[in-house]
């Protein structure tokens, strides 16, 4: 009796085993095709680069060598500056702008997690201020996590920055970081079945990618699972009409590692976030101006919740982008640059 129950569990089994095995081959064949990586600084030499501390950042400059200096800092963490790009427009108005892809993020070259960390992202942007701008303090233009980096910046180095504009800052403080995993839900995603296709076909794409380095495999499953528009993803609500179709994210590459590592850097002992604003009224005090930018179509992180964490910076204001979700710089370019040109103005 055992014997032939043992028989029978086998041939169970067994046949489990090969519709698994041809599932995945047939998601194998079906998602085939050339997907892909490009490659960092590291290894194509043809791209714009920038190198302090012995490290090769993908980075551009626009605008005259005389002017002040303007950085504007892309989201993530792991995302790349080509999406902010409309900013390179403050050249007209007597700017030099800096765009850079933060260490391990974009097409700068791929790094292990024991460099992805807050301290040294604070210490990167210190060096660009002190390679473009040692005599004169800076203006910031922070998007998403650029922001949350902008502000802790002051805090480390407040007489280096004057101006301060942060646009839909992720989270300033553990309670907004509260909010925000009750919002998205990320901690406990729900897996439905459009987000399970989602999952097992780019996983399966995933397999195509060749290189160009150890990080590309990873880094393209991250970007397919972080922008593709399907339902019931997590970051819908941060876009017009729930709508990832909607953003305006054009990107090079997305830096795994770092979106995965970074976050857990800027946690205390307890594991919850460290204030990233704690400088900010001191900075205003001594002169510091900000503003805070919002897309009203943003019902995650949008204008409610960030009025709720301008009082970190006392007179700060609040421009809300009318019609725009998270990525307002490229879907309303002209009237998120408007705003920035009448607060530098300012």
């Amino acid at each position: 009796m055992f014997r032939k129950f043992a028989v029978v569990l086998s041939l169970i089994l067994g046949g489990i085993l090969v519709l698994i095995s041809g599932a995945v081959a047939v998601l194998y064949l079906t998602n085939s095709g050339d997907d892909g990586v490009l490659a960092t600084t590291a290894g194509d030499q043809s791209l714009p680069f920038v190198e302090l501390d012995g490290y090769r950042f993908h980075a551009e400059m626009f605008g005259d060598a005389e002017d002040p200096l303007v950085i504007a800092l892309h989201g993530g963490p792991g995302g790349d500056y080509r999406y902010i790009l409309p900013l390179k427009e403050l050249t007209e108005d007597g700017y030099r702008v800096l765009f850079y892809d933060q260490r391990g993020s974009g097409l700068s070259p791929r790094v292990g997690a024991e460099e992805l960390t807050l301290d040294r992202f604070i210490a990167d942007l210190d060096l660009f201020i002190d390679e473009f701008s040692p005599d004169a303090p800076v203006a910031i233009v922070g998007h998403s996590w650029g922001a949350m980096l902008a502000s802790a910046y002051i805090g480390v180095h407040p007489g280096k920055v004057d101006r301060l504009v942060l646009a839909e800052p992720g989270m300033l403080d553990e309670e907004h970081s509260a909010i925000f995993y009750e919002k998205t839900g990320l901690r406990e995603t729900k897996m439905t079945g459009p987000m399970v296709r989602l999952m097992a076909a780019a996983w399966a794409k995933s397999l195509h990618v060749g290189g160009p380095d150890e990080q590309a495999r990873p880094d393209f499953l991250a970007r397919a699972l972080m922008q593709s528009s399907v339902e019931g993803h997590p970051l819908a609500g941060y876009y017009p009409e729930d709508d990832l179709v909607n953003a305006s994210a054009e990107d090079w590459r997305f830096g795994s590692l770092a979106s995965s590592t970074i976050p857990a850097t800027g946690m205390d002992a307890e594991g919850k976030l460290i204030c990233l604003a704690s400088g900010g009224a001191e900075w205003i005090a001594a002169g510091g101006r900000a503003i805070f930018m919002a897309g009203s179509e943003n019902s995650i992180i949008g204008p409610e919740f960030q009025q709720s964490q301008m009082h970190y910076y006392p007179g700060a204001e609040l421009a809300v982008i009318d019609g725009a979700g998270h990525t307002m710089i490229g879907e309303k370019p002209e009237e998120s640059l408007d705003v920035i040109r009448k607060f530098m103005e300012g």
